[in-house]
Order: C-alpha cells, then structure tokens, then sequence
C-alpha cells in the first residue's frame, strides 16, 4: 500500500511516517529511504524495481516526492502497481488537494494530513512534548521556549533534547532557560564529543562571548568524565550505577565510541594543565582553550 504524509505540521507529519516505516520493518537507513528530489527517475526505477525482484525488501520511504514531478508522474500512472509494495511517502508541505496521486490514495484511505496548530494550542504540545525527555513545564518556561523558537516545532524538541542533556548532568530547568548561552554551551559539547571540529570553532565563537572560560572548561571536563565512565562500563549494570540519565546515557553510549580510553585519560590531564595554566596566568584563557581544543 502507498501512505502518504503531508501538511503544514511537519514535525508531525514525518514523524508519523516514520512511525509507519518502521511498523512496516523499515528503518532510516540507505537501503528503504529515497531522496526523490536529488535522483532521476531511471536511477528511481532501479532502486524500486531492482530490489524488489532481487531480495525480499519491499518497503521503501519516499521523502519530498512531489517536488520531483517525473516521478511523481511515474508513481501515478504505475500506482495499481506500486501499491502491492509497501510505499511511505513523507512531503515537507500542503500537498494541493487537486492532486492526482493524492487523490488515487485517499480512496485507500492511506492519506495522512497534519495542519499546523495555531500558536495559542502550542503551550499544551510542548509540555507534552517535554514529558517524552522526562521534563516538566511551568506555564514561563513553556511560553519562554515557544518564544525563543517562534513556534516552530523542529527547533523546540532541539531544545527539550538539550535540556534533557542539562538535567541528566544535575541543572534544573529554570537554571538552564534562564540563560540563553546554555543552549549555546550544549552544541559546544555535541560537537566536542562528537570530534567536529569544523563545527567545533564555530560553536566556541557563539559561546566564547556570554560564557566564562571556566565555565567552558568545567563542563569539558565534565563532559570527558562522563565519557570516561560510560567507556570504562563493562555491562548494563556497571552503567545503572553511574546514575546517568537515561537519554544522557544514550548519547554518551554512542560518543564514547569516538575516543580511545588512553585519548580520554590525555585530554583529561591537558585540560587540568591547561586550567592550572590559567590560574597561575601562565596563559591567556582564551587562546589556551584554543589550543586545547586542536588536541582534537
């Protein structure tokens, strides 16, 4: 069957679609996912037609279809077809109405319309939203985060995710809201942990104007304890003992895997050199951290 996604709610409206992709089997990864508006409709044709006779995958996830209107028109005219596989098609807007493959798939009752919720209806998503990370809302930080967000969802669960981060460390969520660097100082260490270095610099140029150098190092060093911890783990019950929030936990299960213990254990001692550096001002902080961070 074909499912399509579409609507002004886009938050909504993809994750929907991926919820029906992986009750299908699929997952997001190369072998289900099309990018239609980056291929060509012979290079579509493969994929489609060439897995499903050669292997017994047969759910595909369709993303921005309609803004390649030769595919599009493929899918239409061959649509008794294509139906017999299983077809999640995700749209990043309003598809018209008057539109031929919407229409072939409403008779299905495969057509999935999200409108996006007026601004006043937002307060209750959010905390909603947030309860999924385990954080409550008050009425001032819900509006606070709608305000900074313009309303937009995608930015907001961004936000929830980094205040979930903030909490599982020990902040509170008023402490975090309070002070609009914290967001900053949250992307700083994502790309830390994550070895970005490209995105790392443009990251700390943000950050290195609200926040105190050594708040930065404090939370690096942190931040690399953590690390430390969850690589030294050796099963389910070692990391239960770390007391990490569950949704930190997850992150730093995959970042850790970006570090040697032997890299952790020299980033650890070149950070206490460098803040025993600082103190004694045997080094401009600044620049200091600078160094640091081409350790990376």
């Amino acid at each position: 069957m074909i499912h399509i996604y579409h609507g002004s709610d886009t938050f909504e409206s993809y994750h929907q679609a991926v919820n029906k992709l992986k009750k299908l089997g699929g997952a997001l990864t190369s072998d289900f996912v099309i990018n239609c508006d980056e291929i060509d409709l012979e290079t579509f044709i493969q994929k489609i037609e060439g897995v499903s006779l050669f292997s017994s995958l047969r759910i595909f996830f369709l993303k921005r279809l309609f803004s390649n209107s030769i595919i599009e028109k493929y899918i239409t005219d061959n649509y008794e077809t294509l139906k017999a596989l299983d077809i999640v098609i995700w749209e990043d807007k309003k598809i018209k109405s008057s539109n031929k493959l919407l229409k072939l798939s409403s008779l299905s009752a495969s057509l999935n319309f999200f409108e996006a919720p007026k601004n006043y209806k937002m307060e209750n998503w959010i905390k909603s939203r947030a309860l999924k990370y385990e954080i409550k809302l008050k009425n001032n930080e819900a509006q606070i985060l709608l305000t900074q967000s313009n309303f937009n969802k995608w930015i907001i669960d961004q936000e929830l995710q980094k205040i979930a981060l903030a909490q599982g460390l020990g902040l509170q969520v008023d402490e975090i809201i309070s002070n609009a660097e914290n967001f900053d100082i949250w992307e700083f260490l994502e790309n830390f942990s994550s070895r970005n270095v490209k995105k790392i610099y443009s990251s700390l140029n943000k950050l290195i104007n609200t926040a105190e150098i050594q708040l930065i190092i404090s939370m690096i060093r942190r931040e690399l304890f953590l690390l430390t911890s969850v690589k030294l783990a050796q099963n389910e019950n070692d990391l239960k003992t770390l007391g990490i929030h569950p949704f930190v936990l997850k992150k730093m299960r995959n970042k850790e895997k970006n570090f040697t213990y032997q890299e952790l254990c020299a980033f650890t001692k070149s950070l206490l050199n460098l803040d025993y550096a600082i103190k004694n001002g045997e080094i401009d902080p600044k620049h200091g951290l600078i160094l640091f961070l081409q350790l990376l």
